[in-house]
């Protein structure tokens, strides 16, 4: 049974600075101390000391690795190691307001989802270009594309295909079931994201981005888990990601011919009643 709502994950290394002003905002949320946990796992070479009283309220677990691991082992160490029923993964150059940790909270729980992304914002909360919650929307399967139809429009949320590293929440039983993050990606490239996401959609498995999860990202240009704070594609990733869509593509589109030949046919024998036209429509818009 788990022990807490949520179990906030942070992998960091050399950020400090960041890391304390993330923990202040966690301090500020208002979920409720009983309802998460933080666990940060630490790469940095030296131990960060916290002094800070308000930590006593914090149910905060603290693991100082100094060997550098990479983000895919550092997350799934701290998810091995949690206790609550959902893990929300963070950056740690981030800020986020007191509402955050609910509005996950409240966004998987009221739509059934299997994971939900927050938009990852600059410094002016403007919409980041490298929204790690962008991907490329032809990568799903029959499933997720009839819950993409299905999904009552509201403003800012849609699904996604996508699993942002440093926004999401996902479920913990999920997580461990799916395999976690990928430990043989090389840490100094990108890509471990995608390839849970790919793993996720190829389980049937859907999810929410949701744009009013709003998450200040400084992006900071040295420390983090990864060398100099680089997220570099490799092109083994970029291959293996480019023949992946291309499949889902083609076979998105053979689903979608079969049913506009057949809906044709019926409108040719029974006539273009006004359902049929609207389904017609929708299948060509989409």
């Amino acid at each position: 049974m788990s022990l807490y709502k949520i179990s906030v994950i942070i992998a960091t290394k050399d950020r400090k600075d960041f890391l304390l002003s993330l923990i202040k905002d966690l301090l500020n949320q208002d979920f409720g101390f009983e309802n998460f946990e933080v666990c940060v796992v630490d790469n940095s070479s030296i131990k960060v000391d916290f002094i800070n009283k308000e930590l006593v309220n914090l149910n905060y677990k603290y693991f100082h690795k100094p060997s550098f691991e990479g983000p895919c082992k550092m997350r799934n160490f701290a998810a091995e190691i949690a206790c609550g029923k959902y893990l929300l993964f963070l950056d740690d150059d981030i800020s986020i307001k007191e509402n955050v940790l609910k509005m996950y909270w409240e966004t998987i729980n009221r739509y059934n989802c299997d994971w939900v992304v927050g938009a990852l914002c600059k410094t002016d909360w403007s919409y980041n270009n490298l929204n790690y919650s962008v991907f490329i929307k032809n990568a799903f399967s029959d499933i997720s594309l009839m819950k993409l139809i299905a999904l009552p429009s509201c403003p800012g949320l849609f699904p996604t295909f996508g699993f942002g590293a440093g926004c999401s929440l996902i479920s913990s039983k999920l997580f461990k079931e799916i395999g976690m993050f990928d430990e043989s990606f090389d840490p100094t490239a990108a890509g471990e994201d995608r390839n849970l996401a790919m793993r996720l959609l190829g389980n049937n498995c859907w999810g929410i981005h949701n744009g009013d999860i709003r998450i200040l990202h400084f992006g900071v240009p040295t420390g983090g888990s990864r060398p100099n704070g680089s997220r570099v594609y490799s092109l083994r990733i970029h291959w293996l990601l480019t023949l992946k869509v291309f499949v889902d593509k083609s076979r998105y589109l053979l689903i979608k011919i079969v049913f506009l030949y057949d809906l044709i046919n019926t409108m040719i024998k029974r006539g273009p009643t006004k359902d049929r036209i609207r389904q017609f429509y929708n299948l060509v818009k989409i």
